[in-house]
């Protein structure tokens, strides 16, 4: 997936080929990022930032789950700075060189969209929500009844005048202040 930000075009996607044990890679990137957390199964996303079309850094990162899917929602980038979820796990990356800041594992299943929230941001886990500062500290995590997914029609998550609504697998509705706090309203 490619997203565009003044000059750059950032595109990530998954390298299939690319072992970390290996010499002769298809591809080379610039920057590698193995897991030290190994698992059976993990995928490889190469992080390729572009201006004029041409590569100017490139990265690859072993990602702790054998299937990563990057959706629009799942980065936002601001300052020269981005953040993105892949799996389980949230990154912060300088842009202009690819210099990983920081990861931190989230939600235990997949997190699934990444939202501004005042100067914090809000994760739509899977299992949890979660409120997240730039630094990557938990503010506060929050779980209902069953997962954050719909199989209808129904909006999971939306935020709106100074409240987070929320719907769950059961159809059960809550509601969540900025704060953390919340009640079921269904």
């Amino acid at each position: 997936m490619d997203y565009n930000y003044k000059n750059y075009t950032l595109s990530i996607y998954t390298d299939e080929m690319y072992s970390f044990d290996s010499a002769d890679n298809k591809n080379s990137y610039d920057i590698v990022y193995p897991n030290g957390d190994y698992i059976f199964r993990q995928a490889n996303m190469a992080i390729c930032l572009k201006t004029n079309y041409q590569v100017i850094k490139s990265a690859i990162l072993n990602v702790n789950s054998y299937f990563v899917k990057v959706y629009e929602k799942s980065i936002i980038i601001e300052n020269n700075q981005f953040w993105i979820l892949l799996a389980n796990e949230m990154y912060c990356f300088e842009l202009s060189t690819l210099h990983l800041l920081w990861k931190r594992a989230l939600d235990i299943s997949t997190n699934l969209a990444i939202y501004e929230l005042d100067n914090d941001f809000l994760v739509h886990g899977e299992m949890e929500i979660f409120r997240v500062t730039k630094m990557g500290d938990i503010v506060w995590q929050f779980s209902g009844r069953d997962i954050w997914v719909s199989l209808k029609e129904k909006e999971v998550l939306k935020i709106e005048k100074g409240k987070i609504y929320l719907t769950d697998f059961n159809n059960d509705e809550y509601i969540i202040d900025f704060a953390g706090n919340n009640h079921i309203i269904s």
